[in-house]
């Protein structure tokens, strides 16, 4: 799988910083594959899947599934960069996010109506140096992220197409944060000074699906 496109930003009028000024276009892509080994040795229906990709400016196609974009995954763990753009705007042009992401999941099953599954997941996010040398203030600057989700669910099938489970997730983001102290920005040569921050968090859920 793979998907390309081509961003252009602007900021062609007067403003305070006249440095901003900008009019730049870049082309931006990702690439992924996958795969499913069945594994009908253990127990018929038994398969292990994994997956992997690579965005240059795409972000949204490696980490939809952390906390950086939103999502119905995003309050697994209360992450630092929520909504950060794959592209940072600098005079001399267009500074991509670059990123990466790895998955895998064990489906096994006890019995014709019983299922478990193991999965994990781990990626990383490569700020541009033009984020990295900004004051975060919880829109703009931000720094290097790596992510990483383990979970398990245990699931009946009472009948075909309709299943009920239940869930745990153990979900951890590490990232730098730049000019960041006590929720204040931090102007002058103290915003290229580095923290890091973690965050986790564990996520128990109860579901009823019906597929049609």
């Amino acid at each position: 799988m793979g998907a390309y496109a081509d961003v252009s930003a602007a900021n062609v009028g007067t403003n305070a910083v006249a440095a901003q000024n900008y009019d730049k276009s870049k082309g931006v892509y990702a690439i992924g594959a996958g795969a499913k080994i069945n594994l009908p040795m253990l127990a018929k229906g038994d398969a292990l899947y994994l997956t992997a990709a690579y965005a240059n400016g795409m972000s949204e196609y490696t980490t939809n599934w952390t906390s950086f974009k939103s999502s119905a995954y995003n309050r697994d763990v209360n992450g630092y960069t929520m909504n950060h753009p794959s592209l940072v705007a600098e005079t001399a042009g267009l500074e991509t996010v670059k990123s990466w992401a790895v998955a895998a999941l064990f489906e096994h099953y006890w019995a014709p109506q019983y299922r478990s599954v193991l999965f994990a997941s781990y990626g990383q996010l490569d700020a541009p140096k033009g984020a990295k040398a900004r004051v975060w203030n919880g829109t703009s600057g931000f720094g290097d992220a790596t992510t990483w989700n383990v979970g398990t669910n245990f699931a009946w099938l009472p009948v075909r197409g309709f299943e009920i489970g239940v869930e745990v997730i153990y979900a951890r983001v590490n990232q730098d944060v730049r000019g960041f102290v006590s929720g204040v920005a931090i102007a002058g040569p103290a915003t290229t000074a580095v923290s890091s921050k973690t965050d986790s968090n564990v996520t128990g859920r109860l579901r009823v699906e019906r597929t049609f």
